[in-house]
């Protein structure tokens, strides 16, 4: 008979379930080892495949739709409040500032913050300013690292970084599933 408690840590994740790599590698990936260790993941996803569809239209609706999504992710993390401890891998609301962050600390909440790319650098666009700054909001980054519980780097330079701003950085390096992605060795052509 298994005596252990049960473990609920809500996980907050940008994308939704199997649509980015490393989404899937660092969380969606440990699911079931999780689970068979009592603990499981209250996945709360921010956006979801239509929002993946319009994201780089240039259409007036995808900033309707995003509030939309904004305030259904609220909801959700609302539901599950009763949680002393929040994982947010990234940034989980894709763009803005840390509003849900703040909240999340203001309330007393500890925060687990994972990230496996330099993304602290800024997005791709870090040409345009407007995008970076007021759009991405890339300087989030920095700050949900101060205020985290716990940091987890998905490697020594990430966590170099990190412990500029944090005491407190693991690194838990990145993963593939190799019964599931097999190596594909291509003969040299002569």
């Amino acid at each position: 008979m298994n005596s252990k408690k049960n473990i609920y840590i809500p996980c907050l994740l940008p994308y939704p379930y199997d649509t980015v790599p490393g989404q899937r590698f660092r969380w969606e990936q440990w699911e079931k080892l999780l689970n068979k260790k009592n603990i499981f993941l209250i996945k709360i996803f921010f956006s979801d495949h239509t929002f993946i569809k319009l994201k780089y239209s240039k259409n007036f609706f995808v900033i309707f739709y995003y509030i939309y999504l904004f305030l259904r992710f609220f909801f959700f993390i609302l539901i599950n409040i009763r949680h002393k401890k929040f994982i947010i891998f990234r940034n989980c609301t894709i763009a803005g500032p840390p509003i849900i962050e703040f909240f999340l600390k203001f309330i007393g909440k500890k925060i687990i913050f994972d990230f496996d790319d330099a993304i602290h650098l800024g997005s791709e666009n870090y040409n345009n300013w407007f995008f970076s700054n007021i759009i991405r909001c890339d300087w989030k980054i920095k700050l949900i690292i101060k205020f985290s519980s716990l940091v987890i780097a998905g490697n020594n330079e990430l966590k170099r970084y990190a412990l500029r701003l944090n005491k407190n950085v693991k690194i838990i390096p990145t993963t593939i599933d190799i019964k599931k992605y097999k190596l594909n060795r291509k003969k040299k052509k002569l």
